[in-house]
């Protein structure tokens, strides 16, 4: 669930809901066990626009962190571009990337950047 918590109180607050609750139940009822709740830091960036939406990033070439977001990305009509996290600087100067989505090492609340 990319893009839903804001900052840490929020993913506090948001583990202890009755959405998480029903989220839980569907992960149980499909066989799973949730081990624990974990929020990754991370952020969007995009030459063209601020991504708030998915229909924010249709139409721009895109890197994404991993398989799963590639997947999300994709489906909401970014085309994808693959490379390591250390080309991303490279690839938004020389216009191979429109954006991007990246965790951080350190930990910060999700954001929206303009390059």
């Amino acid at each position: 669930m990319p893009g839903l918590v804001k900052n840490h109180e929020h993913a506090r607050r948001l583990n202890k809901s009755a959405f998480m609750d029903d989220i839980r139940k569907i992960i149980n009822d499909g066989g799973a066990v949730v081990l624990a709740d974990a929020w990754l830091a991370g952020a969007f960036a995009s030459k063209k626009n601020c991504i708030l939406m998915p229909d924010d990033i249709k139409g721009q070439v895109t890197r994404a962190a991993g398989p799963a977001f590639e997947q999300m990305l994709a489906g909401a009509g970014a085309s994808i571009s693959s490379m390591a996290s250390s080309e991303i600087y490279t690839g938004m100067q020389t216009g191979v990337l429109d954006a991007t989505n990246t965790a951080p090492a350190a930990s910060c609340p999700t954001a929206c950047t303009s390059w």
